[in-house]
């Protein structure tokens, strides 16, 4: 068995701990993010899985009135990002946690999401939820809508061999998340500083994982719903510009994140095929 980072085994724990926290509102939740990604890929040989956060799409229509999320959060031991300062993240939940051969202690988020199409009116980061949920549970985001409508049950277990907890828990599918990776790369094309290239090798992950026959059908429901087809189609459009070559944004970046595991030349060619075979059997599904 490949020796996990003992963070990533961490933050596998601090999301068990949220999952149980929100347990009354399971059928609400979606895990997305690389966590998700991780769970229905093919391991890559080389390639560590690694991540320090969580997240979680929320489908308001299917949040029950009680427990508030801020409330079940808080009793869970959770804190908002930067509520000391006064101004605290809408949606940001941070726990903190002593792991091995740290001296400080890991902050773990779990961020819980609305995507944007379904997302209540008004404010412009927290996402307005009825009832006891409140103004700050929860913030919105554009990119996640895919969740609500691609997902499938799945058993997540913890990582560290002292922690025998399992649950399960809606999981976005292949489509859902390669939707919302394409929008967060280029959301953030024009911020190097903000780009990371792990988010990219995990596009790649999701390419290998699936036909693009089957990628391909995915999308297309996604498009065939009312609440995934905008942000669907927008991430359809940036699909090329991001891997359509070896010098695409999103394809450099998954060389290097596989850098010293895949060869340059067999990221690039993925990324390439993929792209175009997907983007040519939905002109011609249009």
């Amino acid at each position: 068995m490949v020796d996990l980072d003992p963070e990533y085994v961490a933050a596998r724990g601090v999301l068990l701990d949220a999952l149980e926290a929100l347990a009354d509102h399971r059928e609400a939740i979606v895990l997305v993010g690389a966590q998700a990604v991780y769970l229905q890929t093919v391991p890559l040989p080389g390639y560590q899985p690694y991540t320090t956060d969580a997240d979680l799409a929320i489908n308001p229509s299917l949040l029950g009135p009680r427990p508030g999320l801020e409330e079940a959060m808080r009793r869970a031991g959770f804190r908002l990002k930067d509520e000391d300062t006064g101004h605290p993240e809408p949606g940001i939940w941070e726990a903190r946690i002593r792991v091995a051969q740290r001296r400080d202690d890991l902050v773990v988020p779990v961020d819980l999401i609305v995507p944007e199409a379904v997302a209540p009116p008004g404010g412009r980061r927290g996402a307005r939820l009825a009832g006891e949920h409140g103004r700050r549970a929860a913030r919105r985001a554009t990119g996640l809508e895919g969740a609500l409508v691609d997902h499938s049950l799945i058993e997540v277990g913890a990582l560290d061999e002292g922690d025998s907890r399992r649950t399960t828990v809606n999981v976005a599918g292949l489509a859902a998340l390669l939707v919302a990776k394409l929008h967060k790369i280029g959301d953030r094309a024009d911020r190097p500083d903000r780009l990371t290239d792990k988010d990219a090798g995990d596009v790649l992950r999701l390419f290998m994982s699936a036909t693009s026959q089957d990628m391909t059908q995915r999308l297309i429901d996604l498009l065939e719903d009312a609440r995934s087809a905008g942000a669907t189609r927008a991430a359809i459009d940036r699909l090329d510009p991001l891997f359509g070559t070896p010098r695409s944004l999103g394809t450099q970046m998954a060389v290097r994140a596989l850098a010293g595991v895949l060869d340059p030349a067999t990221v690039q060619a993925t990324c390439r095929t993929f792209a175009a075979q997907v983007l040519a059997a939905l002109g011609g599904a249009g």
